[in-house]
């Protein structure tokens, strides 16, 4: 019911709403690159208005309320899958988050994927899950740098995977030389 406020009209102005968008401005925008894209992107199509802004960010807290439901069945059990999504759907920092034109909820999402991933990776020890890790934490590192805070915990689940210390150090710094390869752009 409120009007866009001015973290929200600055959404609107990297995201280049209206205007002519170029490779250029993907590469200027260091507070999420990719949600200004999904936004340039669904603008063209749903238009300016306030609703049409923040409607990605509504269906993003959605996903989200499922990805931390089964990030919740992965790590502790599928026991709490359950109330995980209740508590998610009912958060109001969550709630509030998705009613924006920011790239919070797009942030929080992939911080599930991307935590998930690597859970199934230090399970199941599979290309397909190592691939799926490195989407969801460039991903994440593309919606907010801030993802980058998940850095000691996603640390700590690399190095506890199974195998000899020296390749689990390997691959988690091959996986972290990557990631600051695919990210360099905007560092």
């Amino acid at each position: 019911h409120q009007s866009l406020w001015i973290d929200e009209i600055f959404t609107w102005k990297s995201a280049g709403v209206g205007a002519a968008w170029t490779p250029a401005h993907l590469l200027e925008d260091v507070h999420g690159p990719l949600y200004s894209l999904l936004l340039h992107v669904w603008a063209r199509f749903a238009g300016d208005s306030e609703w049409a802004l923040r409607l990605p960010s509504a269906l993003l807290g959605v996903a989200l309320v499922a990805a931390i439901a089964r990030l919740s069945a992965r790590w502790l059990g599928e026991e709490t899958a359950l109330p995980a999504a209740w508590l998610a759907a009912g958060s109001p920092f969550l709630i509030w988050y998705a009613q924006e034109a920011r790239n919070y909820t797009l942030l929080m999402l992939c911080a599930c994927l991307a935590s998930r991933a690597l859970l199934h990776r230090r399970e199941a020890g599979t290309r397909r899950a190592l691939a799926g890790y490195v989407a969801a934490a460039w991903a994440g590192l593309l919606s907010n740098l801030s993802f980058s805070m998940l850095g000691p915990i996603h640390a700590r689940w690399w190095l506890a995977t199974p195998g000899p210390p020296w390749q689990r150090v390997a691959r988690a710094a091959g996986v972290g030389a990557l990631l600051l390869v695919l990210i360099s752009p905007w560092a």
